[in-house]
């Protein structure tokens, strides 16, 4: 234990590199799908992640900035004595640190996009896969409904249908009936599977 301890004391400025370095990644999961499908649980993760994190890395970006940048380069000029001549003394390495202003402003990057956390309306089990209605809320827009068609454990899904619409003054739902799954707008069937 005492060993584990030293170690984190020596090395406490890589756990939130590797931190963000994993966010960084769950976020290209996540949120940058290869082929419109993505893997649900990292979904819901990184929007979590994005919820929990935020102003914590606006406050690490601000004090990483604020002592890395001024002591970089006080330690580069402090080199010089009043002669000119060149000082030799011992000035800690700034590469942690500025690793860590790097992956603090491409993690921050990543985690403001425009993208809001899908709300799922309903979710049902038909053939084999999971479906799930979800509705994407736009400010500035329309909402987007979305279907999304999952593995059988709702892992790995992909979307298959989306409308625009308004939650405030559409009803959506879907409808399994004679072996169908219908996604029914207002009380109109506007698409089906089989």
């Amino acid at each position: 234990m005492r060993t584990l301890i030293n170690y984190l004391r020596a090395h406490w400025l890589w756990l939130p590199i590797w931190i963000f370095s994993a966010v960084i990644l769950i976020a290209l999961v996540a949120e940058f799908p290869l082929g419109a499908s993505f893997i649900h649980p990292l979904r819901n993760l990184y929007f979590d992640l994005r919820k929990w994190l935020y102003f914590p890395l606006i406050i690490i970006i601000t004090l990483t900035a604020t002592q890395a940048i001024p002591y970089w380069i006080s330690s580069r000029i402090s080199k010089l004595d009043a002669e000119g001549r060149f000082i030799d003394h011992y000035i800690p390495p700034m590469r942690p640190f500025l690793i860590l202003l790097v992956l603090s402003i491409i993690t921050f990057t990543v985690f403001s996009g425009n993208s809001t956390r899908p709300n799922t309306l309903e979710s049902v089990k038909f053939n084999d896969h999971r479906y799930y209605l979800m509705v994407e809320n736009n400010r500035v827009q329309y909402d987007r409904y979305l279907l999304y068609q999952c593995d059988s454990l709702g892992v790995i899904c992909q979307s298959i249908f989306s409308i625009n619409g308004s939650v405030d003054y559409t009803t959506i739902q879907l409808v399994v009936a004679d072996d169908t799954l219908s996604v029914m707008l207002d009380g109109e069937i506007i698409h089906t599977l089989d």
